[in-house]
């Protein structure tokens, strides 16, 4: 128990760091764009550019109408790029801020919440593409607005438990890194996002099996119906439940032990 209440007490002292761990974020991204006339802006206009050519290629090959599909695709992989950001990024917390864990004393979870925001920042370059494409095909309902807010805090709530869950198992081994990567890359043609699961036929019953549908389904159901998957919400919510379960756990376990694995 005392290793559980360490653990605990790290996490409530990195949120207490707010205002490094937020700078630490936008110096990553201020370097990751370092030189380039657009800077942040590269992920707007890739974004942009993805969707452009997917909705021109897919939308022949689905039965909805483009205004329908043109909200599955927008919507579904906004909210993808942010949870596979979540994941591979996540999976490199405690990796690459190596220098600061072994250079100074900080609680470690600083680097979680870092990993959080510098993502949330980058999904933030998604938002006008998004705006713009559900104020013109979307439906107006109350119930997709209302619904962002809480869909935002889940993603954030689940993006930290990945952020220490797959940050400290990457640091003890580096190959579950790579792994991670390429199965974010086969997942993403796993998840409905440039397809439907109404155009598959029988092999829908499957699609219930992959976790990221009903992650999606939270965003994307109240702007495509007006109305909350709470089937969705009750899965995501027990996942968020265990994760977070599981974060505590390993964190207790590995927090003392990460900087020797590095």
């Amino acid at each position: 128990m005392s290793a559980v209440n360490a653990a605990f007490s790290d996490i409530v002292q990195g949120w207490k760091y707010g205002p490094f761990w937020r700078l630490l974020a936008w110096n990553d991204l201020k370097q990751r764009f370092r030189r380039s006339w657009l800077g942040v802006g590269w992920v707007m206009v890739a974004f942009i550019l993805f969707l452009g050519s997917k909705l021109v290629i897919f939308s022949f090959l689905t039965k909805a109408s483009f205004a329908v599909f043109a909200i599955h695709l927008t919507v579904g992989f906004a909210a993808w790029r942010f949870i596979m950001g979540a994941v591979v990024e996540g999976a490199n917390t405690f990796i690459g801020a190596e220098n600061w864990i072994k250079g100074e004393r900080l609680p470690l979870s600083v680097h979680a919440y870092r990993a959080v925001f510098r993502n949330f920042m980058l999904a933030l370059g998604t938002l006008l593409p998004v705006m713009a494409v559900v104020a013109y095909y979307g439906q107006s309902s109350p119930a997709a607005w209302l619904s962002f807010p809480a869909v935002v805090i889940v993603y954030l709530i689940n993006a930290f438990w990945i952020a220490i869950v797959f940050g400290a198992l990457c640091a003890r081994l580096r190959d579950i890194s790579h792994l991670t990567v390429t199965s974010m890359q086969i997942m993403f043609f796993l998840t409905p996002i440039i397809w439907r699961v109404e155009d598959i036929g029988a092999a829908a019953k499957y699609v219930k099996w992959n976790p990221f549908t009903y992650y999606l389904d939270l965003m994307r159901v109240p702007v495509q119906t007006g109305t909350w998957p709470v089937e969705s919400w009750f899965v995501v919510g027990c996942l968020t439940g265990i994760g977070l379960t599981l974060a505590m756990a390993y964190f207790a376990y590995a927090r003392q032990k990460i900087i020797f694995w590095l």
